[in-house]
């Protein structure tokens, strides 16, 4: 079993490794590797082009977050990582099912 902590926060300095609970005297503890989203940043360029399609979703948590008061560039961001999906062999029905689970 492996744990690890996916963090898509906007804060680069926050990075928890550890979590740790204690009740009646006892404390249990783990300690996890971090992967900071924002880490990606500066690879926007890889992370478009890795066929990888998770590459795709680090991207567009990215894009979210550097287009949240520009609604023009969300909407070309959006179309432009929709036909990224179609790039990576997606089919129809498998984008749909996508942004139908997505709140954003």
């Amino acid at each position: 079993m492996v744990s690890l902590a996916i963090l898509g926060d906007e804060d680069p300095n926050w990075r928890p490794s550890r979590f740790e609970h204690g009740r009646w005297g006892c404390r249990a503890g783990i300690e996890f590797p971090v992967f900071k989203l924002l880490d990606y940043a500066v690879h926007e360029q890889v992370l478009e082009a890795d066929p990888n399609p998770f590459a795709l979703l680090v991207l567009a948590h990215l894009k979210t977050l550097q287009t949240r008061r520009d609604p023009a560039a969300r909407e070309g961001w959006k179309v432009r990582l929709v036909r990224g999906l179609y790039g990576r062999g997606l089919g129809a029905e498998d984008v749909r099912r996508l942004f139908s689970s997505s709140t954003g």
